[in-house]
């Protein structure tokens, strides 16, 4: 019964709508030149009791660097400690981290951590990437919470909504981006949507972009003389692999259950066997 509640537990917990994300998501085709500057938010949304932060901010040094940056932690806590506030041009990424002292409530709601301003170096397109991000509460323990990058580039998107990387980019319209989940997936109008979600179900609907007489049936979409299983291009190519169709949180579901199962068997094994050892002791003695 333990067990069931803590897989519960799990469950919940990593359904957290808190985000932590860049924004603009997107500056494309903005008109900007090497040596024009432009600035993002690290923003954060439906957090609750958050008492410190850490993050990272990493984009390509070739195209972008550091210019200037400003804190707006005074807007969350009254007061606190700042015991990270960096930049490194060379390999490209801001550091910062901050928590409230004991004078300070802490925070719940939404709100902007930081801006950072960017010059440009050269065209081309980086990705404003959020990572080794930590968010902790007032008793010390983590918050989880989703993340968002943002995306930059002086080229425009392209008409399947992919930039000059061959990626799709939500920036550029898609319901989502996939490129952690889907490298190089060019198909943006309608796998993405389905793929990148919890459950990767297909409706009526998505089997029309095939013709008008195609039809979900099997998760593949079926018409009287043909059957397509969608993949990474539109001609079809085969279902999508199983774990790249799981969430990380039914991954580590599976993963709790299988350690589970091993632990329940290693015991039944153990106690069969020590069972055994007294049953000879027994005849043993017996003889």
């Amino acid at each position: 019964m333990f067990f069931v509640a803590f897989l519960f537990y799990i469950c919940e917990v990593s359904a957290t709508s808190t985000k932590l994300y860049v924004d603009p998501i997107g500056i494309i085709n903005r008109g900007l030149n090497v040596g024009s500057t432009f600035w993002v938010n690290i923003n954060i949304s439906d957090v609750s009791d958050l008492a410190g932060f850490e993050l990272k901010l990493y984009w390509d040094p070739n195209i972008l660097t550091y210019n200037n940056d400003n804190i707006f932690v005074s807007n969350i806590w009254s007061d606190y400690y700042t015991w990270k506030r960096e930049s490194n041009v060379a390999e490209g990424y801001y550091y910062i981290g901050f928590t409230k002292r004991s004078s300070s409530s802490s925070f719940s709601g939404n709100g902007s951590l930081a801006q950072i301003e960017f010059k440009i170096k050269n065209n081309g397109m980086s990705i404003l990437d959020l990572k080794e991000t930590k968010l902790g509460n007032s008793n010390a323990l983590p918050i989880i919470h989703a993340l968002k990058d943002g995306v930059f580039s002086t080229y425009p998107c392209n008409s399947d909504r992919t930039l000059n990387d061959g990626k799709c980019h939500e920036a550029c319209g898609a319901s989502q981006s996939c490129d952690m989940i889907r490298p190089n997936n060019r198909w943006c109008d309608l796998y993405v949507s389905k793929f990148c979600s919890i459950t990767c179900s297909f409706s009526q609907i998505d089997c029309k972009i095939y013709g008008s007489s195609f039809y979900c049936s099997n998760g593949g979409c079926m018409s009287a003389t043909s059957t397509i299983y969608p993949g990474p291009n539109r001609g079809g190519g085969g279902r999508m692999p199983l774990m790249m169709s799981l969430s990380y949180t039914n991954i580590l579901m599976i993963l709790i259950v299988l350690i589970l199962i091993g632990i329940i068997i290693f015991g039944i094994l153990r106690f069969s066997n020590k069972n055994n050892k007294v049953d000879v002791n027994k005849q043993a003695k017996i003889l």
